[in-house]
Order: structure tokens, then sequence, then C-alpha cells
């Protein structure tokens, strides 16, 4: 999916302008830029991730393509990039199908990161409305869901505009060391 404009909603391309954009799924070849993009928004944004930049550090670059659940022919999982017009990875977000049996019609969308720079220009809708074409496409899903620090306004009003809605807020979610972070989980019915 190539944005022009940096656009979600832009599907048009000049044959002049190189597209502002390249959303695609990642491959075991981009695990040392994943881990780079993934590692920095744990440090840049601790309060926004369950996990934590000095586990995940410790993976190695054969680790990470399994661990995340991209560059295999699993159809339960995908991680997708944003690649600006150089090929540097500026954006990711992941996606796994619930594994029990009686959870297989819900999916959860993790790990959203755009790079500080490159916000603003509608990467983030770009690869929330990539994840959500995907998912639509797995049979039997119901439900893609996500867990949103309730403090990112920013982040909640996105998902908001792609159809998410509120379900439930968990007012101690997270603890941190300068206290608890409430965690509030979002849906979008697909079917």
């Amino acid at each position: 999916m190539d944005h022009s404009s940096g656009s979600a909603s832009s599907s048009s391309t000049s044959s002049k302008q190189a597209p502002a954009f390249t959303i695609r799924p990642l491959a075991t070849s981009d695990a040392a830029a994943y881990q780079e993009l993934r590692l920095r928004s744990l440090r840049d944004e601790p309060n926004a991730f369950e996990a934590s930049a000095d586990e995940e550090a410790k993976l190695t670059l054969e680790q990470v393509p399994p661990h995340f659940g991209f560059g295999a022919d699993d159809a339960d999982s995908f991680v997708l990039g944003a690649f600006a017009g150089d090929g540097s990875l500026i954006g990711i977000v992941g996606c796994s199908r619930d594994g029990p049996p009686r959870r297989r019609h819900r999916a959860l969308l993790w790990g959203m990161y755009v790079v500080p720079d490159a916000r603003g220009r509608g990467i983030g809708r770009a690869l929330v409305e990539e994840t959500v074409a995907r998912v639509r496409a797995w049979e039997g899903i119901e439900m893609l869901r996500l867990g949103v620090i309730e403090s990112n306004g920013t982040a909640r009003t996105l998902y908001e505009s792609c159809g998410f809605e509120s379900v439930w807020r968990e007012p101690q979610a997270y603890k941190t060391p300068s206290g608890y972070l409430a965690v509030e989980l979002m849906r979008l019915r697909i079917q």
C-alpha cells in the first residue's frame, strides 16, 4: 500500500512523486530494523507498552521473527511496517489471532508505534486500516481488540476514528515507579 501524500485516504501516486510511505508485512530480513524500532518504542514510550525494553533487548535477531509472529507462513499473526521513501522503518503494528478454541473469533492489535518525526502524516491510520483489512480476511474473526493507556488521548482518538469502541477500563493495569496506569480495552466488530 503506497501513500503519496502520507494520508491513508490517498491512494493515487504521481509518477514524479515518490510515495511518502509504504505499508507491508515484515519479513525475516526486516528483523534488525524491527528490533531497533521496537526497542526504541519501548524506551521512548515505556508507559505505553506492557513489554519492557530490558527484557526484549535480550532477544537475538534469530529469535525476533518467531517471537513476534512475522516472516513465516503463520496465518494467525503478522507484523506490518511503514517504510519511508528512503526505505527506513518508521512505523510498526502487530496482530495475532487468539489461540484457545473458544477465543478463535478474536484477534489482538498490539505494539503500535510511529516515530515522532513521522507522526501526523496518516501513518498510524494506514497501519490500523491495513491491519483491519487483513483481519477481515481471516475466516471466523468477529472482533479485533486492543488496549491503550487511558492517558494516550491521541491514540485513543485514532482508534475511535477507525471504528473502535471502548468496552472496559482497567484502573491499575500497569504499575510504574511513579504509580499506576489505567488501560482502556477497545474493540472493533469485524462481522
